[in-house]
């Protein structure tokens, strides 16, 4: 992806994953990498199931690699 297409989501405190309207992840910020423990590059073109939203808002919990757990509230919305 070039730079000139990013959405400047790295300053965000929040956990930001872009997803694209067929589901695979577009851009996320250092916080979504941290909580997913992936880099961007190996997120980019995925579409994990977690990540799906029914209604305004869906609360999950992910179990990650390391065994541990993490609850995330993931909202949905479009960029304009």
């Amino acid at each position: 992806m070039s730079e000139k297409s990013r959405i400047p989501v790295e300053w965000i405190a929040g956990v930001i994953a872009l997803v694209k309207s067929d589901g695979s992840i577009w851009q996320v910020n250092p916080v979504a990498e941290r909580l997913l423990m992936q880099p961007e590059e190996d997120l980019a073109g995925t579409a994990p199931r977690y990540l799906g939203v029914s209604g305004p808002s869906t609360e999950v919990e992910l179990i990650r690699s390391s065994n541990d757990h993490a609850f995330v509230n993931i909202c949905a919305g479009t960029l304009t």
